[in-house]
């Protein structure tokens, strides 16, 4: 009996111990830098409003607020008066106007940005206005919208274009916001013919409603204790980070070591809708009005800045697949670069300025054995689709080495601006 006793007694002193550091453990980590655990979601919550035009638009003036991309990466994000991810307007006569989705608005600190690293390098006021999820045809009325505002034009604009910006221009618009919450408004229902199905705006609050219960009610005690950890807690989080490392690591080491073969990360979803942009459009008539539709709103986008007498670039943003894993879209019958060579003809029948990145990219990517990428040393995030910090710096090199050799802003001592700009571009060599 006494042996049983002592047994129970060392148990619950075990547990307590557990208890107590447990409780230490979480209160340093909140003393630290990540006071919160990540939520995507919640953090986004009424980021964005409602608009009778855009679908959705940046509220004005939203307070800092930290966000979550990867591991141990954040970054805070807000916005200004313009409705913008940037600083206050102070009313610059001369400006840059960037617009484009989420490689241009998000998934990086603002210091890193590409469109900050241009301003940096320019010396030139750059209007970071890029809003995730957009669409050529949002951007061009968000363009609209800012130039308005500020009653002077730009004397460049910018447009930073992904793949998907084709799918956003044909279903627009595509999202609204409920609840505070984004949520897409479209179903394409049927591939071959391109047929669209949207949803109003009281089925979307009542999915949101049974999303939200289904995310409190749990099937037992010990899921819903869980839940409330891996929701609550910085240190399940972190432990559960470290676990997910440790697997990758092992599962994607190169293939030298590896005793078995070792898959590639997976193919993002939206990539296998992109799959049939490459399909005939004699078989796929809905794809010509796709199209149609998108070069219309590059065509509108031309004379607006022909009208206010600036210029017009469109940066062209490659995938991560298609910089470090083109084999395994290949291998999935997913073409990304064909509609891209369809678009840059486009741009050259059109006279539109544009700069495709995919080369480039390629040239200063390292290609090596490795499956998994290493979010400081390459230029993607390694489970995101977005560049990181430094796949930013890259592209805001580049695209200021565009600006500056073809003279699309008036800059000082240009010559030895390129000498500037092409050493730090041999850094990534």
């Amino acid at each position: 009996m006494r042996r049983i006793k002592k047994w129970a007694t060392n148990i619950c002193l075990l547990i307590l111990t557990c208890i107590v550091s447990f409780l230490i453990s979480e209160f340093i980590l909140r003393l630290k830098e990540y006071k919160k655990p990540p939520n995507f979601s919640l953090a986004y919550r009424y980021y964005f409003k409602p608009d009778s035009e855009l679908g959705y638009d940046i509220q004005e003036n939203f307070p800092k607020t930290k966000a979550h991309i990867e591991g141990n990466y954040f970054y805070e994000f807000w916005s200004n008066e313009l409705g913008c991810f940037d600083t206050p307007y102070k009313e610059q006569v001369d400006y840059i106007l960037l617009l484009g989705d989420s490689f241009t608005h998000l998934f990086a600190p603002f210091k890193d940005k590409w469109g900050t690293i241009a301003q940096n390098i320019l010396d030139f006021r750059v209007l970071k206005c890029g809003v995730v999820g957009y669409g050529t045809k949002q951007e061009f009325l968000k363009a609209k919208k800012i130039i308005s505002k500020i009653k002077r034009p730009p004397k460049l604009i910018i447009i930073g274009y992904h793949i998907n910006d084709f799918t956003e221009d044909y279903l627009f618009p595509s999202t609204t916001v409920v609840k505070g919450f984004t949520v897409a408004t479209f179903k394409i229902s049927d591939i071959k013919s391109g047929v669209v199905t949207r949803k109003d705006i009281l089925t979307l609050e009542k999915e949101l409603e049974e999303y939200g219960r289904s995310q409190n009610n749990n099937d037992s005690f010990l899921t819903a204790v869980k839940s409330w950890f891996l929701k609550n807690s910085i240190l399940c989080n972190k432990v559960k980070e470290i676990i997910r490392n440790i697997f990758h690591i092992l599962l994607y080491r190169p293939k030298q070591e590896a005793t078995r073969p070792v898959p590639p990360p997976p193919i993002p979803p939206g990539y296998w809708f992109f799959g049939f942009l490459s399909l005939p459009e004699n078989e796929y008539p809905w794809l010509k009005k796709a199209w149609d539709i998108h070069f219309a709103n590059f065509r509108a986008f031309k004379r607006l800045a022909d009208n206010l007498g600036t210029n017009l670039l469109v940066v062209i943003i490659p995938a991560k697949h298609q910089i470090y894993f083109p084999q395994q879209l290949k291998d999935n019958g997913i073409d990304l670069d064909t509609p891209i060579r369809k678009l840059c003809k486009f741009f050259e029948r059109e006279k539109i300025v544009y700069i495709d990145l995919q080369p480039l990219f390629k040239k200063y990517a390292k290609h090596d054995s490795h499956k998994y990428l290493d979010p400081e040393k390459d230029l993607y995030w390694r489970f995101d689709g977005h560049w990181n910090i430094k796949g930013n710096h890259l592209a805001g090199l580049l695209v200021s080495d565009y600006i500056v050799e073809n003279n699309l802003i008036p800059v000082q001592n240009k010559d030895k601006k390129l000498r500037e700009i092409r050493e730090q571009l041999e850094e990534f060599e």
